[in-house]
């Protein structure tokens, strides 16, 4: 179920139509002055990635035929013709057949056996099997093959302000409400995949690694080597072999009990622990996790935040990208009502494919379970979008785009059930058609492929392509009308909140509205559409949040040393974080 609540597969458009010539657009009466014009159309497509845990079903037999001038691969709507040629012809019956390809009309000859033609627009095949190791002493009972063994770090803020009362009818600490939960969300994780492994790392001053606190002399860090990545990663990379040997099922007990009885005190070596708790997870499965939780500012060792600490938000981001290299996902938890300078930290999950989440004390509980259940399904995800000649894409990094902008590669990395991309796309002009001897004239549908190359949690690595055919229509009001609000609406709370986060605040803001103007215009054309009302409702709700996110924003800019960081600041830029990736949720 994607963030609008909708399910929808694999790649889905904002219409069914391509609308070839686009109406007029009428600016919203309260743009902002000197802003750049937005287009607003139907021409965006979204695509994720849940359905990649059931691959092993759909895997195709052979090998996928590419064509040999754009790349586009067979699909199931591609035609083989007998050979037309008289070299062709002379290599006599079983001989390869031509395959004309539907994206640039390039001629391809190709040998396919019946059973390799694929029957559906979603195709997986597999690459490069993982290596099988086979265990004979290891009974059938040992390797239950369908549970969950990869990795579960903690890395619990434990400093002295966790004492302080919680913002909660009970007043009990803040530390208090992440105990409770975490004994419940544990003893939830034990029943359902108690293969699991899971440790604790925390972090007052110093850092402490308990993994899963059955090793009686924790590991002890501090001193200058808080400040030597090197040193932090390859000591968690050691205690994954002696702290962390248990299955969640046989150290849930010993692991509760031991975190309830550490009382805090101390300053926050944020950066160092996680630095650590990376070294644990990188000895894991791919697909293992780890998960941040803090009430405050990192200000002890690398990645310190305060104001006389320097290269915070670097730091971060090398994290985040040695984690995504890894094959780990780090979820950030920060508490409402403190600054932890979430715009830095942020970038450990958003590289890495983990959660972002402001929380208040009292919903921890259902927050925890969140960050937990948003699991890796896939590592090291390359994606390429191939449009037909006669498209190109709208509004991308001009360094991913090759084939006169046809065609869009992106290095992904880990990807989660919840993980969405969105792209807009265009019809050349007149003169780009005629400069490649292109016709749309007599086309009635345009096709569009996405290849989507990764590793699965098993360490098979895939090629997944999945084909979708775009009618064609001149009619504005036809392709609005059998628009898909739910797209439309993730491009645009993803792409206004992008820009508010990079400081074009007033571009944010312009989008929203125009965007917001436009989904409207579908709404009066959907009225008898109850699911569309419904998504409108949402994204009115969200659209708002981000022009009040995108104002605030820009305020802070206008005085940011008499404002500073702000709690209320951080609230609503943790909002436009989690619109950018997808992930907020009602």
């Amino acid at each position: 179920q994607s963030t609008w609540g909708i399910k929808y597969q694999k790649m889905e458009c904002a219409s069914k139509f391509i609308k070839l010539n686009r109406g007029p657009q009428i600016p919203h009466p309260v743009v902002v002055a000197g802003a750049p014009k937005v287009v607003t159309d139907t021409n965006i497509l979204a695509l994720n990635f849940k359905d990649i845990p059931k691959y092993k079903e759909l895997l195709m037999l052979g090998d996928p035929h590419s064509c040999k001038v754009c790349g586009a691969y067979f699909n199931s709507k591609s035609q083989l013709l007998a050979p037309i040629f008289e070299e062709e012809k002379a290599a006599g019956p079983g001989s390869a057949k031509e395959w004309m390809c539907e994206f640039c009309g390039a001629r391809n000859l190709i040998k396919v056996e019946p059973n390799e033609i694929p029957k559906t627009n979603d195709c997986y095949f597999l690459v490069e099997a993982a290596a099988q190791v086979e265990q004979k002493e290891e009974s059938k009972e040992e390797r239950p093959e369908n549970l969950d063994a990869s990795s579960v770090l903690f890395v619990l803020d434990n400093s002295g302000s966790m004492n302080e009362p919680a913002e909660t009818k009970s007043r009990e600490s803040r530390k208090a409400c992440i105990e409770r939960a975490l004994r419940i969300k544990l003893n939830e994780l034990k029943k359902k995949n108690p293969n699991k492994k899971v440790g604790l790392v925390l972090f007052t001053d110093k850092v402490t690694i308990y993994g899963d606190c059955s090793n009686a002399k924790p590991i002890v860090i501090e001193g200058e080597t808080l400040n030597k990545y090197e040193e932090l990663f390859q000591s968690g990379a050691n205690a994954n072999d002696s702290h962390l040997k248990k299955k969640i099922a046989e150290s849930y007990d010993v692991l509760t009990t031991l975190y309830e009885t550490i009382r805090p005190n101390g300053w926050t070596a944020l950066g160092p622990a996680v630095t650590v708790a990376l070294g644990i997870a990188s000895k894991g499965l791919p697909g293992s996790q780890i998960i941040v939780c803090t009430d405050g500012l990192a200000n002890k060792g690398l990645g310190s935040l305060d104001a006389n600490a320097q290269g915070g938000a670097a730091f971060y981001e090398k994290v985040g990208l040695d984690a995504k290299e890894r094959g780990v996902s780090i979820s950030v938890i920060t508490l409402k009502g403190t600054v932890a300078r979430i715009e830095v930290l942020s970038r450990l999950a958003e590289v890495s494919s983990g959660s972002i989440l402001r929380v208040s004390p009292s919903t921890i509980l259902d927050d925890l379970g969140e960050a937990l259940a948003d699991e890796l399904v896939a590592t090291n995800v390359e994606v390429s979008i191939l449009l037909h000649y006669g498209l190109k894409f709208r509004d991308e990094d001009p360094a991913d785009l090759k084939k006169d902008g046809s065609l869009l590669t992106k290095q992904i990395g880990n990807v989660t059930s919840l993980t969405e991309h969105t792209f807009e796309y265009d019809i050349k002009s007149q003169s780009e058609l005629a400069r490649d001897e292109l016709s749309l004239t007599n086309l009635t549908e345009i096709p569009i492929q996405a290849q989507v190359k990764f590793t699965s949690k098993t360490g098979d690595k895939c090629l997944r392509v999945i084909t979708v055919f775009q009618k064609i229509t001149e009619e504005e009001g036809k392709a609005e009308e059998a628009a898909n609000v739910e797209v439309i609406a993730s491009r645009v709370t993803k792409k206004a909140a992008n820009r508010a986060l990079l400081g074009d605040t007033k571009q944010a803001r312009v989008e929203s509205l125009q965007w917001g103007d436009y989904l409207n215009q579908i709404g009066q054309k959907q009225q008898h559409n109850i699911v569309a009302q419904k998504q409108l409702g949402k994204f009115s709700v969200m659209n708002q949040m981000i022009i009040e996110g995108a104002e605030e924003l820009e305020k802070e800019s206008m005085a940011p040393l008499a404002r500073g960081n702000t709690a209320n600041t951080e609230d609503k830029r943790s909002n436009l974080l989690n619109f950018r990736n997808a992930k907020k949720k009602f």
